[in-house]
């Protein structure tokens, strides 16, 4: 089973964008392990939707690329900071569980740290993502990962944590479902779509989403996900392992079933 995370109500963020100016942020897509294989399977022709699209990064790297993308998130102060860094690229305020669109509108979907933080409404979402896909349209899907590193000392320090936070009376909230590579298969394949790539995705050194979320200032800063010199000394040396050891997400390109 994926693993649950919570966190104390008091630590939940407004936008996870904080920390970041535009330019920083947009500049990741770059760095980002999987943006070559994002551009190699989108669709040239026809319309794509990023539905959770928050500060729009991918909207407008990949329109700079002549790519016909369209931004959905239900943040309106999101949208209204993205609109004053390009305003005029297209962008809804709406949200993914209730899209204004017709069905079989979209030759692509982009949904990158999205579905992990629905607790209960995750089948829905996945059905109104495959609602306004067409048919054989593709499904770029990115969600935290249960890598090696997570799974022997970060999520059991986790478990210990929240028990004894509980115990003290300290409210805890979900915040979001991390998966293996098995799960998430599994995840797109019972929503009604067919994998055709699943792969690490994290940004190349000297950034880091994994190792900086996970060991935050003994590493590097979670802000801005860049690695001090001790990450990317222990960076580089699990990545010549596996790339999978210590990677903050899993990547799967997916196609609509019908």
């Amino acid at each position: 089973m994926p693993f649950k995370q919570y966190i104390r109500k008091a630590d939940q963020r407004g936008e996870y964008w904080e920390g970041q100016t535009f330019e920083e942020y947009l500049a990741l897509c770059d760095s980002q392990l999987t943006t070559e294989l994002l551009l190699d399977y989108l669709p040239q022709e026809g319309p794509i939707l990023e539905a959770g699209c928050g500060l729009a990064r991918w909207v407008v790297f990949l329109r700079a690329k002549e790519f016909d993308v369209v931004g959905l998130d239900v943040s309106h102060e999101a949208l209204r900071t993205a609109r004053r860094h390009a305003s005029d690229i297209p962008l809804i305020t709406s949200d993914v569980l209730h899209m204004p669109f017709s069905d079989n509108t979209f030759a692509a979907i982009l949904s990158f740290g999205v579905v992990e933080h629905f607790e209960q409404n995750m089948h829905a979402a996945f059905q109104e993502m495959r609602r306004v896909l067409r048919k054989g349209g593709l499904l770029f899907l990115a969600v935290p990962h249960t890598n090696l590193l997570r799974r022997i000392l970060v999520h059991p320090y986790i478990l210990m944590q929240n028990r004894v936070r509980r115990t003290r009376g300290v409210e805890l909230v979900f915040d979001e479902y991390r998966y293996s590579r098995t799960e998430l298969r599994k995840l797109v394949t019972q929503n009604g779509f067919e994998p055709l790539k699943i792969v690490p995705d994290d940004l190349t050194l000297p950034y880091a989403m994994g190792l900086c979320r996970d060991f935050r200032n003994r590493l590097g800063d979670p802000a801005k996900f860049t690695l001090n010199r001790l990450g990317v000394l222990v960076a580089t040396g699990l990545n010549m392992l596996s790339p999978w050891i210590a990677c903050g997400g899993v990547f799967c390109v997916a196609r609509r079933l019908d």
